[in-house]
């Protein structure tokens, strides 16, 4: 329940400030951050951009897999998404790892396509048909 708790807290901050684990989740074989790290850039969609929320509520917020190769290791770690969400469906239309632990990205990037989100204001949708958001995950050790 704690790894839930935690995990859906840190699913709605847009910006990635470095979760610290504490130095009895630390391990010495964290893996690396990626380092050739995927430009998202969502620019031609010409999307409102939001930050600290994904510009509604959402409807249903999918948690990611924990990877079994890194709960052999007792890895944890977060991942920030960036997100393209469709303001007439609400469903995301694409979603990119900006930052975060490569064992972690894939199946950040799955939940993150699973992501619906509640109607959007009028004034939204009259002026745009895409919202970038970001979403981070956080992958507490098992």
């Amino acid at each position: 329940m704690k790894e839930i708790a935690a995990m859906s807290l840190m699913l709605l901050v847009s910006q990635c400030g470095g979760h610290r684990a504490s130095s009895s989740e630390q391990t010495s074989e964290q893996p690396k951050e990626s380092a050739a790290v995927k430009q998202c850039d969502f620019s031609a969609y010409r999307p409102l951009v939001v930050r600290n929320t994904l510009g509604a509520p959402y409807a249903s917020m999918s948690q990611p897999d924990y990877p079994p190769e890194a709960k052999g290791r007792k890895l944890g770690g977060s991942v920030v998404v960036k997100v393209l969400i469709n303001v007439k469906t609400g469903s995301v239309e694409k979603a990119c790892a900006v930052k975060g632990n490569e064992i972690f990205v894939s199946p950040a990037e799955r939940a993150a396509l699973k992501i619906k989100t509640s109607s959007y204001n009028e004034y939204i949708t009259t002026r745009y048909q895409y919202v970038e958001a970001q979403v981070v995950y956080t992958f507490v050790p098992q």
